[in-house]
Parts: structure tokens; C-alpha cells; sequence
């Protein structure tokens, strides 16, 4: 049997839990037309997602998380990240981790197309691991 972990936050709240010896905070939502689809922790990959006249999806919803590596760390193979909306429907990214001790603190940013005003539930950072999403997206 699978037990999930699932963090809530208090609106307007920062949300924190430690999960493979990392700190993860969510930081704030964002929504856009236009958005960096970098490397998480941040490098060199400069490449932009575009939200075009005709395409399915409306806009970005971006996700961004502070991480800190803890003396416990001891590497992570997690899953591409994803979202889930209001209704239970999945949302995934382009974007993955890699490299998460290269640096002892930093920021990212987890960029995913869905419809115009869709309500963001969670954020899934590795199976069994939500964080809770809802007082963050106003």
C-alpha cells in the first residue's frame, strides 16, 4: 500500500518539508505567456516556453520552489515533476531535477501549460510527495 505524503500550507503561508535530505519551501505561483524552462538547480539552459495564438493550453502556471541541501543528502532520482488541478487532472513539465547538491541553497522555477485560470491542487515532487499548492495560487 502507498501512503502519500501531503504538506498543506496556511494561505499566504511559505510551505516547508524535508524530503531525500533536501529543504523544499514554495516560494509563489506564477502565470504567464512566456516563461524560462531551465535546470533545476539553476545552469545554463536558457530555453523559454511560448504560449502561442491556437495552442490547447491557455498559459504557464509556474511553480517556484526554494531548496536548501541538508548534511543528510545523499543524492535523488525523483520524477519529472507535475501538477494536478482542482479536478484531479495531470499536468506535467518539461523540465527535471539533476545535480540538486551542486549548490547548498538556490531557487527553481517548474513551468507547466494549462487552460486559462485553471485552479492548481499540488505539486507532485517525488511519488508519494505533494505539496499542497492551493494557498499559493490566488
Amino acid at each position: 500500500m502507498l501512503v502519500g505524503l501531503f504538506v498543506a500550507a496556511a494561505p499566504g503561508a511559505a510551505q516547508d518539508t524535508t524530503h531525500d535530505g533536501l529543504e523544499v519551501t514554495v516560494s509563489h505561483l506564477e502565470r504567464a505567456d512566456i516563461v524560462p524552462l531551465g535546470d533545476c538547480p539553476p545552469g545554463e539552459n536558457i530555453v523559454r516556453g511560448v504560449i502561442r495564438a491556437g495552442d490547447e493550453a491557455n498559459e504557464f502556471v509556474t511553480v517556484h520552489l526554494d531548496f536548501k541541501v541538508l548534511p543528510g543528502f545523499q543524492g535523488v532520482d525523483w520524477p519529472r515533476p507535475s501538477i494536478h488541478d482542482a479536478n484531479g487532472r495531470l499536468y506535467r513539465t518539461a523540465q527535471v531535477f539533476a545535480d540538486m547538491d551542486r549548490l547548498p541553497e538556490y531557487s527553481c522555477n517548474f513551468s507547466f501549460r494549462v487552460p486559462d485560470g485553471m485552479k492548481v491542487q499540488d505539486f507532485m515532487l517525488d511519488e508519494g510527495v505533494a505539496l499542497d499548492l492551493t494557498a499559493h495560487d490566488r
